[in-house]
C-alpha cells in the first residue's frame, strides 16, 4: 500500500512539473533568439504592487494662466535630477516642476519661429541632457536643453510617428512613419528605427510593419507600434489580434528574445470609438468618431498590445484588452519578468475613457507612476512597491 502512495506521489509530481514546464517554456530557435512561451497562468500569482500616492500636479492654477495651465497633457517625463516636464499639446508648450512638484518655468508655444509649434507636443524625450519635442502637425521635433532654452529644430525628414520617441543605451529610437496608395486603400508603414546622433537621418530599422487600411478607417491602436526600454532590452510590440507577440533586442539591437503570451480580442462595439480616416483624395488622415465615418459599419478589434512600459524594477508592463473594458473603473496590466509572464495587476485609481488611445494616461518615470487624471484635472504621482 505504502509503494503504490510512493508511487502515485511521484507520478503527480512528475505531472506538477511537466504542466508547469507547458505554461512556461523556453527555447531558442535556429539563430539563438529564446523564445519565451507563456500560457495565460501566472507564474506568480501572489505577485502585485502597492502603489502610494506622493502628490498631485494640477492641470491649471489661476484663471487664463498661460505660463502655467497645461490644460490637457499628452507627455510626461523626468531628467537626471528628478525635474519633471510635462507636455501640453494644446497649448503647444512644455511645463517644468521641481522633484517636490512646484512649478518652475514654461517654454515652446504655438507659431512657426525658433522653438514653437504649429500643432503642440505629442511626446517627449530625455536624451543625453536634452529635451526632444516632436510636432503632431507636420512631424517637426523641436529640441531644448532642461531650462527650455530652445537648441534646434530637426526638420521632418524622418516622419515621426504618434508613439514619438525613446533612448536606449544612449541611442534614440524613434517610431517612423510613411505612407503610400495602393487602388483603393492607403498602405500605412510603422517602423522603429535607430537614428544617428545628428536626430536626421536612420541608421538602421529595427522593426517595421505594414497596415492596410481597409475601407481607409480603422482602430488607433491598430495603427502604433508600442515599444519600452529596459537595461538591458529594448522592446517591441508587434500588433496580433490573437496573441502577444514581443520582441527583445539587445545593446547592439540585435533580436535576442521573443515573448509569446495567448490573448483573447476583443470587438469594439462602440460606433464613438476613435477611428483613424484617411482622405479619399491625398494621404492625408484624421481622428474620427466610427459613426462619422464612411466604414460606420465595420466591425473594429482591440489588438493585443495598447501600451507597454517598462518599471524602475525592469520588469516589463503590457496593457492589453484582455480583461480591460472602456469606461471601467481601473486598469489591468500583465507584469512580465526576464521574459516571464509573473501576473496580472490592478490599478485602481485609473479611470481613462480609452485604454487604447493614441496617448497614454499613464507614463512610469524613475520609481514613479504618473497618471494623468482628466476627470480631477491634475496628474497623480505614485511610487510603487513589491507587496
Amino acid at each position: 500500500m505504502k509503494r503504490v502512495m510512493f508511487f502515485t506521489l511521484v507520478l503527480s509530481i512528475l505531472t506538477l512539473i511537466s504542466c508547469a514546464k507547458k505554461k512556461n517554456s523556453i527555447e531558442k530557435n535556429e539563430d539563438g533568439v529564446s523564445i519565451y512561451k507563456n500560457s495565460t497562468s501566472p507564474s506568480n500569482p501572489n505577485f502585485t504592487y502597492e502603489f502610494i500616492e506622493d502628490g498631485t500636479i494640477p492641470f491649471f492654477e489661476g484663471e487664463n494662466n498661460e505660463e502655467r495651465d497645461f490644460k490637457q497633457p499628452t507627455a510626461v517625463i523626468e531628467d537626471k535630477d528628478g525635474n519633471i516636464f510635462v507636455a501640453g499639446s494644446n497649448v503647444a508648450k512644455i511645463f517644468k516642476f521641481s522633484p517636490d512638484y512646484k512649478f518652475i518655468n514654461s517654454f515652446g508655444g504655438k507659431g512657426l519661429g525658433p522653438g514653437e509649434f504649429e500643432g503642440g507636443p505629442s511626446s517627449l524625450t530625455y536624451h543625453r541632457g536634452q529635451l526632444l519635442a516632436p510636432c503632431w502637425r507636420n512631424t517637426s521635433t523641436n529640441v531644448y536643453d532642461t531650462d527650455g532654452n530652445f537648441i534646434e529644430k530637426i526638420p521632418p525628414g524622418i516622419n515621426a510617428g504618434f508613439s514619438g520617441q525613446i533612448s536606449f543605451n544612449n541611442r534614440m529610437l524613434m517610431n517612423t512613419e510613411s505612407r503610400k496608395d495602393d487602388d483603393n486603400e492607403a498602405i500605412v508603414t510603422s517602423s522603429i528605427v535607430l537614428i544617428d546622433t545628428s536626430f536626421k537621418s536612420i541608421d538602421k530599422i529595427i522593426y517595421e510593419k505594414d497596415t492596410r487600411t481597409l475601407l481607409r478607417t480603422f482602430r488607433v491602436s491598430d495603427m502604433y507600434v508600442r515599444f519600452a526600454a529596459g537595461k538591458d532590452i529594448f522592446y517591441v510590440g508587434d500588433v496580433s489580434e490573437n496573441a502577444y507577440k514581443i520582441f527583445g533586442y539587445d545593446k547592439n539591437f540585435t533580436k535576442t528574445m521573443e515573448i509569446k503570451k495567448k490573448y483573447r480580442s476583443e470587438i469594439e462595439e462602440d460606433s464613438m470609438a476613435v477611428v483613424y480616416s484617411f482622405n479619399p483624395d491625398n494621404l492625408g488622415g484624421s481622428f474620427d468618431r466610427k459613426y462619422k465615418t464612411n466604414a460606420k459599419d465595420r466591425t473594429l478589434y482591440y489588438k493585443s498590445i495598447n501600451h507597454m512600459f517598462v518599471d524602475e524594477n525592469d520588469r516589463l508592463w503590457v496593457v492589453s484588452p484582455t480583461k480591460n473594458k472602456k469606461d471601467q473603473k481601473g486598469l489591468y496590466v500583465d507584469i512580465f519578468e526576464k521574459g516571464i509572464y509573473l501576473n496580472t495587476i490592478y490599478l485602481p485609481f485609473y479611470q481613462s475613457k480609452d485604454f487604447s488611445y493614441v496617448y497614454s494616461a499613464m507614463f512610469l518615470r524613475n520609481g514613479k507612476l504618473f497618471y494623468v487624471d482628466r476627470d480631477n484635472a491634475c496628474i497623480r504621482v505614485y511610487t510603487y512597491q513589491d507587496k
